[in-house]
């Protein structure tokens, strides 16, 4: 696995930082968010974003690593693992000891293991045709939600730019649901309003969001509740699986 681009970006003061938190004004932090993670040879199919990283995640380093957020729970069931809890236990931002909440834990597929500490859940991910990153570069937020992130601070990835290096993605997913898919449609409304650059999933959320543009061959999705976004997770996995297969296939008749 690797970040791809740049790992010190322009703040609007005009300094170069790294990915990070940053003291702010009026109790607010300025965020600088990670680069994408791709792998060094496999084309993506599928990018995932999120909207910026929590203080959990700016605390360890990695996407997602609060266990309060189901994403990795979720790649762990449809690659057939689980989640290893980290060194030092699960913790909030405050460095309090948690569990994995119940609407989690009781869902999970692999209750009792195999396990897969963080680094090589990135690399099956990626391994299986994904990319991940966050719509938004840089921005002020109280807190970790993004209901508390300032919108007049906010600035974007280059997505499209992204995109355009990767033309083997096919499917944009949004990990964090409405408020992720929300920024990105602020961003990108002129990529958007290409007629022949997206389709869009039929899921009442994605709907609202993006109801005004076209269906027109990259895909988007924004699934909320956990079922759905497990069955989305195997489905697009089994697609990899059976392409690598057919690929295999006609490697030995050659």
């Amino acid at each position: 696995m690797r970040h791809t681009g740049p790992t010190r970006k322009r703040s609007r003061a005009g300094i170069f930082r790294v990915p990070g938190r940053y003291k702010g004004v009026g109790g607010y932090e300025s965020l600088v968010s990670f680069s994408p993670l791709v792998h060094k040879t496999k084309p993506p199919h599928t990018l995932v974003l999120g909207t910026v990283p929590s203080i959990n995640s700016f605390d360890r380093g990695q996407y997602y690593a609060t266990c309060n957020n189901a994403f990795w729970h979720i790649v762990g069931d449809a690659l057939g693992h689980r989640r290893k809890e980290p060194d030092g236990g699960w913790r909030n931002k405050n460095g309090s000891s948690i569990r994995i909440p119940d609407f989690i834990q009781s869902n999970l597929l692999y209750p009792n293991g195999p396990y897969m500490d963080y680094a090589s859940q990135v690399e099956e991910m990626l391994n299986a045709g994904f990319a991940i990153w966050d719509v938004l570069g840089t921005c002020d937020r109280i807190g970790a939600t993004d209901s508390k992130i300032k919108a007049t601070t906010a600035r974007p990835n280059n997505i499209r730019e992204f995109c355009t290096k990767y033309p083997s993605i096919r499917k944009i997913c949004f990990a964090s649901g409405a408020s992720t898919a929300t920024y990105f449609r602020k961003f990108n409304k002129e990529w958007l309003a290409n007629t022949d650059a997206f389709t869009f999933a039929s899921n009442n959320l994605t709907q609202s969001v993006f109801s005004k543009y076209i269906k027109v061959n990259i895909h988007i999705y924004s699934y909320c509740h956990m079922h759905a976004k497990r069955e989305w997770w195997t489905e697009r996995i089994a697609e990899r699986r059976s392409q690598t297969d057919r690929e295999k296939e006609r490697e030995k008749d050659r």
